[in-house]
């Protein structure tokens, strides 16, 4: 009887109570409905209007005068200097118009000490502004394909490589030279023959010729390899593939293809398989004594 008059009394004071009032939860729906009204209504209010032109006569840049410009510009780094142009209308057309003064100087720094057959094409390039000069001339030192214009248009010095034998360097003033040069100062090593005595050492000329012959450079006096293989005709291709490998090389009759590659000090370029070496400019054989230990890969 306790039992059943306690729960009474809980069940009448719990219908006395009013029951408590729970948060209402919004669909996802309505959620999405009322954010996209509210962006909508922040979107027809009316915006500030930015004058960019104000801004920049603001901030002091607009007040230089175009001296003061050019000034300032000639401190930036290269790649800086050439973003000055794409900033505004007013900066690209100032930097046209003194192309001259930006960039010509920054060609002669890079071309000095360059092997002049591969700067003079831009150096006396008519029409082109300095700009471009200097970039393409850029992009041309890191091609490792020369053209048959370039090729028959300088002379190339030659010599044979260790790797040939004491025949053929018996024929070669290269090697005679160096051998004079150790008489004379035997205490001194080849690399230091070269360094020291670079102009007594002599070497061939060659001139790759447009109608696809080899032939001497100028009017120059035979040398012994030319007397040893007069009547004999060297002609020049050039291949796409070198025992089986693709790639760009130059074939002299059926002798093995020369690989190409540049130096990239000067610019110059050098041509080369296990036997010879052919160098443009010139001058730069005395620097490849180390090519005569660039053998193996040649026979693969």
């Amino acid at each position: 009887d306790e039992r059943r008059r306690r729960k009474r009394r809980q069940a009448s004071s719990s219908r006395d109570t009013p029951p408590k009032q729970r948060p209402r939860r919004q669909s996802k729906r309505l959620l999405d409905r009322k954010s996209r009204e509210l962006a909508s209504s922040q979107l027809k209010q009316p915006r500030e209007k930015v004058d960019l032109g104000q801004r920049y006569n603001d901030c002091g840049i607009a007040n230089l005068t175009p001296e003061l410009l050019l000034h300032c510009w000639i401190f930036l780094d290269l790649k800086s200097r050439a973003l000055t142009t794409v900033v505004c209308r007013a900066w690209g057309e100032l930097a046209q118009r003194r192309d001259r003064l930006l960039w010509r100087q920054a060609c002669q720094d890079m071309w000095e000490n360059k092997a002049e057959e591969a700067v003079e094409p831009f150096r006396k390039a008519s029409g082109i502004r300095w700009k471009v000069r200097y970039w393409k001339s850029l992009l041309s030192a890191q091609r490792t394909r020369i053209t048959a214009a370039e090729l028959c248009s300088r002379p190339w010095a030659f010599r044979f490589k260790a790797s040939a034998g004491i025949y053929w360097q018996n024929l070669d003033p290269y090697w005679q030279s160096i051998e004079e040069l150790r008489r004379l100062h035997p205490l001194a090593g080849d690399q230091e023959i070269v360094e020291n005595f670079g102009q007594s050492i002599l070497y061939m000329l060659r001139h790759f010729r447009p109608d696809g012959r080899m032939a001497m450079w100028g009017d120059e006096e035979p040398d012994m390899l030319s007397r040893g293989m007069e009547g004999t005709c060297v002609k020049w291709r050039f291949t796409k593939s070198r025992n089986g490998k693709p790639g760009h090389f130059i074939k002299l009759n059926n002798w093995p293809s020369l690989g190409m590659s540049r130096v990239p000090d000067s610019w110059g370029w050098v041509l080369q398989n296990q036997w010879v070496v052919y160098t443009s400019p010139p001058q730069l054989m005395t620097q490849m004594q180390h090519l005569d230990w660039d053998v193996d890969r040649w026979w693969t």
